[in-house]
């Protein structure tokens, strides 16, 4: 028996890649605000500002919430989002 093992590494512009292939709704407003957000996040990394950087995931995580209720965004597809926000 054999096994494989990937290392993802998951990037702030990756994430808001991903953020807006997954939106669904026209124009795709979610997705730019989930894109400031993870904007702001990678800004306070910068800073060594981890209490800001945690704020910031919270607010992306309660976007991509406010998404799966507006239909803007899959069940599913939002917890890839979640998961990979976690890595970050």
């Amino acid at each position: 028996m054999s096994s494989v093992t990937f290392k993802l590494v998951v990037t702030y512009d990756d994430l808001c890649t991903l953020s807006r292939r997954f939106v669904t709704r026209p124009g795709g407003g979610p997705a730019i605000a989930m894109c400031a957000v993870l904007d702001a996040a990678e800004r306070a990394e910068e800073m060594g500002n981890a209490t800001a950087k945690a704020a910031a995931i919270h607010a992306y995580v309660m976007q991509v919430n406010a998404a799966v209720i507006s239909r803007s965004l899959t069940p599913a597809r939002a917890a890839i989002l979640k998961k990979l926000a976690a890595a970050l």
